[in-house]
């Protein structure tokens, strides 16, 4: 039995937009959204061995 799948719309919600529009120019720009934790300065990671 086939069924039947209809998209009625896109969203995005993203660190490198929100929108669809903002967020396709900004990964076409390149832009990333991911940055190291302890570079935004707000979570202590001295007490951790674990790096990425």
């Amino acid at each position: 039995m086939a069924s039947r799948v209809v998209i009625t719309g896109l969203g995005v919600i993203s660190p490198i937009g929100i929108g669809v529009s903002e967020f396709w120019k900004s990964a076409l720009a390149g832009r990333s959204g991911i940055t190291a934790i302890p570079s935004l300065g707000w979570f202590p990671m001295s007490g951790y061995r674990s790096q990425v």
